[in-house]
């Protein structure tokens, strides 16, 4: 263990975040607009200066990815929105100065908590997916099997050239949404996340910095905010009248980590933060089992392979910061959709007209270039605001929302449509006759699932606004998920899940902190321990993998650069990446005739009959190849010595 964690400290040490000082530039700009825009957006009663400041994180991503997105879409390229970004993120610290909202945040207690949590959350999303100064990209295992397919396409929409919005919509020409693992289809999902990181590699961040030093702030903001809206429960929880009633600026219980604390929201955030990284169900126990690893070196130790598989055991519940490392987007969205949560359970409970939600609302509309599964929870969670507030203003505000939505809904309903996305098939996650439903979601939720069923019994006679807006659209997508399949691949259905978890942690954050009987705080902490079990056994797995399997090596960019070098901008390029899911190929941004399987039959494209295809081409002699690729669109063979 000490060994694998002394290199990933000597990783960390020689990061590489910047190709050019102008990037480094770039990323102060990028630092202070996002505090700018948070501040501006999110008025000073709602939170804490520090967390008003890291919700310009989810909010600024929006603004860059639909705004560069729509640039080019209208014929622009990459490099035109990063000259966009960069005007607008000066218009921002422009407006932020002029307004002075600065002021609030230049404090040394919010800038101490600010950079504090911006710190350790950079080394979990660079422990995740990073890049050292000698080329070398490492990740945790989520990230080693996806990673390579968002950086092919960040690198692909880095280097196309720009078309009309009709040849961009149809995929055609060099400039198309076209997606860069399969020649021929078009992307149809969200990929906002990977424009932001294709902008970002335009100014010159690194392939590691691209994807994991903007979302430093996300867990960041994830943190705070879930603290943020346990506090706000708790307020009511307790049932102390004042508590109830102050909602002014001064309330510290309102306004989050830089602001007086009481000992119990110490409390409070700490199991918000250890949860939120560590924890799993019961997995640890059947998984113990299986190996026989109940000794503390083996339960502590390296774990392979059953560990690393256990949804083929039956368990898809995942450790959340391998999920959040793998999937940023997913990452960005449950960081957005707390804000969210939060900003709507002070409008349900003080029942007036909030002008900042419109900005909001215009988010929330965009979220489907982004995350359609957020973008889902996040509707609901307008729903059930609506309901609880009967509020107009709330209900035009959702309007608005949908009708942003919509094209972009509409334009990724041909994904959709496709056989195994959204299939009927109530309990398709569990087995075992009439009780494998429950023994599922016990194993995989473990002592959280008692927990949240108090937690809502209990809440919902205690605060019943605060309790249904968080538990309503939680069991309404509990329940979809569990009825419907969302995509061919099993685990990917596991975020929806996720989010249900997210919604439903600061309720029962909130009332483990009301327990007040004799032991209580051993029990508190016992069951936090208990729930964390899963993620601290794998620790010495990840940190093996990571230094033990890198994503691409020094060689494979050094190839990656020749390769890039020598192909087309439009090339269509036949190799075996079918077979690799981390060539030096997707290093290139160039379309790939068939990418790695793993990718592609989880969106159910015809990947089977592709990959016996570029079988039968590899064995052809060159005769026969030359007069047949020219008929399928190819326009270059690499072999497996990485020739052109």
């Amino acid at each position: 263990m000490f060994g694998t964690f002394g290199a990933f400290l000597s990783d960390l040490s020689s990061a590489a975040l910047f190709e050019t000082w102008g990037a480094a530039g770039i990323a102060v700009l990028f630092l202070v607009s996002t505090f700018s825009c948070g501040l501006l957006v999110i008025p000073a009663r709602i939170a804490s200066p520090t967390l008003r400041a890291l919700a310009g994180f989810p909010l600024l991503f929006l603004c860059i990815g639909t705004g560069g997105i729509l640039i080019y879409l209208l014929g622009g390229t990459v490099r035109t929105g990063l000259y966009a970004f960069v005007v607008c993120s000066v218009l921002l610290v422009v407006l932020a100065l002029w307004r002075g909202v600065f002021r609030e945040l230049l404090q040394w207690k919010s800038l101490a908590v600010l950079s504090g949590l911006l710190a350790i959350a950079f080394v979990l999303m660079w422990f995740g997916w990073g890049e050292t100064s000698d080329g070398v990209v490492r990740s945790m295992s989520g990230a080693w099997g996806d990673g390579p397919l968002h950086t092919l396409n960040a690198e692909a929409f880095v280097r196309r050239s720009p078309t009309s919005l009709l040849a961009k919509l149809r995929g055609a020409g060099g400039g198309d949404l076209g997606f860069p693992a399969f020649a021929g289809e078009q992307f149809h999902e969200p990929f906002g996340y990977d424009f932001i990181a294709a902008i970002l590699r335009a100014a010159g961040f690194t392939v590691g910095a691209a994807f994991s030093l903007p979302a430093a702030g996300l867990p960041a903001c994830l943190f705070g905010w879930l603290g943020l809206i346990t506090m706000r429960l708790t307020s009511s929880l307790r049932g102390s009248e004042d508590d109830r009633s102050d909602t002014s600026v001064s309330s510290p219980r309102m306004r989050g980590p830089d602001s007086r604390f009481r000992g119990n929201d110490m409390m409070m955030y700490g199991i918000v933060g250890i949860l939120l990284v560590s924890f799993g169900g019961l997995q640890w126990v059947e998984m113990a089992s299986q190996t026989h690893a109940w000794t503390f070196t083996k339960f502590f130790g390296v774990h392979q392979p059953v560990w690393d598989k256990a949804e083929e055991i039956g368990l898809v519940w995942a450790n959340h910061l391998n999920t959040f490392a793998s999937q940023k987007h997913l990452l960005f969205g449950t960081a957005f959709l707390v804000v969210l949560a939060t900003v709507l359970l002070d409008t349900v409970r003080t029942q007036e007209k909030r002008w900042w939600l419109f900005p909001l609302a215009v988010a929330t509309g965009v979220l489907p270039l982004f995350h359609a599964h957020i973008f889902l929870a996040a509707g609901i969670l307008w729903i059930s605001a609506i309901l609880l507030s009967r509020s107009r203003v709330l209900f035009l505000y959702a309007v608005l929302a949908a009708l942003i939505a919509t094209p972009v809904v509409i334009w990724e309903a041909a994904l959709f449509t496709r056989s195994g996305f959204l299939s009927f098939a109530p309990g398709w996650m569990a087995g075992n006759g009439v009780f494998g439903w429950p023994i599922f979601w016990l194993r995989n939720l473990g002592v959280f699932l008692p927990l949240a069923v108090i937690a809502i019994v209990r809440g919902y006679r205690r605060d019943r606004m605060g309790t249904l807006l968080l538990v309503q659209p939680a069991l309404i997508l509990f329940l979809l998920a569990n009825s419907i399949q969302f995509q061919p691949y099993q685990w990917d259905n596991f975020k929806i899940f996720l989010v249900v978890w997210i919604l439903l942690l600061p309720l029962v954050v909130a009332e483990m902190s009301q327990w007040q009987f004799s032991s209580a705080g051993i029990l508190r902490w016992s069951l936090v321990l208990l729930m964390s079990l899963t993620t601290l056994s794998e620790v010495v797995t990840h940190l093996h993998f990571r230094a033990t399997y890198p994503v691409y090596t020094t060689a494979d960019r050094a190839i990656g650069r020749e390769l890039d070098s020598m192909l087309p901008k439009d090339a269509v390029v036949l190799a075996r990446t079918d077979m690799n899911h981390n060539h030096p190929l997707t290093l290139t941004g160039r379309t790939l005739f068939a990418g790695y399987g793993g990718w592609l039959w989880t969106r159910n494209y015809e990947w089977e009959e592709r990959a016996a295809l570029v079988e039968r081409l590899w064995r052809a002699d060159a005769g026969i190849l030359c007069s047949f690729v020219s008929c399928i669109g190819i326009t270059q063979r690499v072999d497996d010595t990485y020739r052109v």
